[in-house]
């Protein structure tokens, strides 16, 4: 039983050299030259030669294999061969036919990765995230900066794991009195935000920023008329459970944190422009 990502390079893409191989082969290329453009040993070259072709998806990747080999031979690049393969892999997914190969029931992870509304979601969601720090760079942010850094996670609109809320990798932080992210957020980059986002969901909260624990900035909340709730450590051993308990909708959880657990402040709202605008406010406020 195997994903099916595994079956693509267990099957797909051997399958499609096999074809190719034997098609260059046929029209006079020597063996050695194939190695070179299918970036593989000669040896497998002329195992690919020897064996029989799979009857599964015979039909598709023949024509495939086909129109590849023309590509190759009219000296198309690299890269546009790539983007080629890559396409017609992805519409093999979408049309789930690698199913019957990794036998998993009711499989619909291809179909759901592929989906071009998911596809336009995060690439909103990751735009979203990169104009968020982008307006926080402009703002002096650094007394709001916690020990353990800063980050801002996003999720889906329906999320059903940490997968689905990007955030930043290695956090937020101050360099050289500049806000910078150390690479573009992704999915999955946030376990902590992540949970607490999962736990919201039903609420319409699908933004997250954490900032430092403040006697001053709970002071700002309250003077900026935000909804907050502290929670109760005593109670509750952590904010996830914390989360799961609590009713009705807030601008802010206070978590006044406890032995090894850094306090903190978490901002929320229904996507990272939110947040900024809420930070901003805050930064008004003597």
């Amino acid at each position: 039983m195997y994903p099916p990502c595994v079956e693509v390079n267990r099957y797909l893409i051997p399958e499609t050299r096999k074809r190719v191989a034997k098609n260059l082969k046929s029209r006079g290329m020597k063996e050695n030259e194939i190695a070179r453009l299918l970036h593989v040993s000669q040896g497998m070259v002329s195992r690919y030669l020897k064996e029989k072709e799979s009857l599964f998806l015979s039909g598709e990747i023949e024509k495939f294999s086909r129109e590849l080999s023309n590509r190759i031979v009219e000296n198309y690049g690299e890269v546009e061969n790539l983007e080629f393969f890559c396409r017609f892999c992805i519409s093999i997914r979408e049309k789930r036919k690698l199913c019957d190969l990794h036998k998993i029931e009711n499989c619909s992870l291809c179909t759901y990765l592929y989906n071009p509304f998911r596809k336009r979601e995060e690439d909103e969601i990751s735009g979203s995230l990169r104009k968020a720090l982008k307006s926080l760079e402009n703002l002096n942010i650094s007394d709001f900066m916690p020990e353990v850094r800063m980050n801002i996670a996003y999720s889906r609109e329906n999320p059903g794991s940490r997968m689905d809320v990007m955030a930043f990798p290695g956090r937020l932080t101050y360099i050289s009195g500049r806000l910078v992210g150390f690479s573009d957020p992704e999915f999955g980059a946030s376990k902590h935000l992540s949970s607490i986002l999962l736990n919201l969901r039903d609420r319409g909260v699908r933004a997250i920023m954490n900032l430092k624990f403040k006697e001053n900035l709970i002071k700002k909340l309250r003077k900026s008329n935000f909804t907050f709730c502290i929670m109760d450590r005593e109670k509750y051993g952590s904010i996830e459970d914390f989360v799961k308990d609590l009713e009705g909708s807030y601008d802010a959880i206070v978590d006044p944190g406890t032995f090894g657990i850094e306090p903190m402040i978490y901002i929320l709202g229904r996507d990272p422009e939110s947040l900024v605008e809420k930070v901003k406010k805050l930064l008004e406020v003597n």
